[in-house]
């Protein structure tokens, strides 16, 4: 499990990167199997590789509970400092690829009608 902190700390191990690049922040969403996020681009980058993820953050959580709700996966959002439930399955991306692909095609009509 590799942890990429939100802020920046003083001490680096190998699970635990303190900064990445924009191409090693790619990297490593695109590779692992679950992320755990406290950040928009996280999530946003994890549901794009379609990557089982949890995401909890201590202020602004309105963007990513309206995207988790847009795609019918609210309960990925955790309550802070909360634990991850247990016995929840996987995303089932067939349903979620699908609404986004409905909302992106929504927004490229809306910009065009600009």
């Amino acid at each position: 499990m590799i942890f990429l902190k939100g802020y920046a700390t003083t001490k680096e191990t190998k699970n635990n990167i303190v900064s990445a690049g924009p191409s090693e922040f790619l990297r490593l969403v695109k590779n692992a199997e679950y992320v755990f996020t406290s950040s928009f681009h996280g999530l946003a980058f994890s549901i794009i590789y379609e990557k089982q993820v949890f995401a909890s953050f201590v202020k602004n959580a309105g963007r990513a509970r309206s995207l988790l709700s847009l795609l019918g996966i609210e309960d990925r959002l955790l309550p802070t400092k909360g634990p991850i439930p247990t016995g929840c399955g996987n995303i089932d991306y067939s349903v979620v690829s699908k609404r986004l692909m409905s909302t992106k095609e929504k927004s490229i009509d809306y910009l065009l009608q600009i």
